[in-house]
């Protein structure tokens, strides 16, 4: 019998496979659309989880002249990136277990499509909040649930050789829980909505996301684990 692939089917070979594409992302567009706005004057930005570099790559040409950089606990992604983008700077480390590896001096940190694998907060954000510099911005781009509940999702496919259910990235914390606990680490918050603008197909595999139409005309991601789910960029400060 094989252990189930579920992490697999999630991590790596995903970002791997991917190809280079010509046009950024909309996440992308609006993630920097926002750090644009910000009342500061940004002059570096570290990506944690940058996986390949493509975030960074596309803020290359929308903050030129800003220090970027980016860290991956892959070692395969950061080789990649390293390649990729030899104009960057990676590393590799693990923020969650040896945040020390970072530098408190980033105008932004961004953690992005990363937080929705961890089941508790109390597992990273500390950490992640302990490199924000004063004045500085944490960036946090994922799945929340607008509603006062924390959801914590296994899940296994409907495959007899498929034994154990495992971890997800599909793990739903509240805007609600995230607030109250950035506010305990004596940072303030602010949430904003990311509203899909293009229909998302369903694939064959069931872990990954998919759009459905609403009758407001708007969108929500669904997923082979029965999930109604938003995307939200949350802005910390100090």
């Amino acid at each position: 019998m094989k252990k189930n692939n579920l992490r697999n089917n999630l991590d790596d070979k995903f970002y791997l496979d991917q190809k280079i594409s010509s046009e950024p992302k909309e996440t992308f567009k609006f993630i920097a659309d926002i750090a644009r706005n910000l009342d500061y004057d940004l002059k570096s930005w570290h990506d944690i989880g940058c996986g390949t570099g493509e975030l960074l790559n596309y803020l290359c040409n929308i903050f030129p002249g800003m220090q970027l950089s980016g860290s991956d606990v892959s070692s395969e992604l950061i080789e990649v990136a390293k390649k990729r983008y030899p104009q960057i700077l990676f590393s590799l480390g693990n923020f969650t277990d040896h945040p020390s590896f970072l530098r408190p001096d980033y105008d932004i940190v961004s953690l992005i499509g990363v937080h929705g694998r961890f089941k508790y907060l109390n597992s990273w954000l500390p950490q992640f909040t302990s490199v924000i510099k004063k004045n500085g911005y944490g960036l946090i781009f994922d799945l929340f649930n607008s509603e006062p509940v924390d959801v914590a999702v296994s899940a296994k496919k409907s495959d007899p050789q498929e034994l154990d259910y495992e971890n997800t990235y599909f793990n739903l914390i509240s805007i609600n829980s995230m607030k109250n606990e950035l506010a305990s680490l004596g940072f303030k918050s602010k949430f904003y909505r990311f509203k899909m603008p293009f229909v998302i197909e369903k694939k064959n595999d069931p872990f990954r996301s998919w759009t459905i139409d609403l009758s407001n005309g708007e969108r929500m991601l669904t997923n082979g684990l029965g999930q109604l789910f938003d995307f939200y960029l949350c802005v910390v400060k100090k």
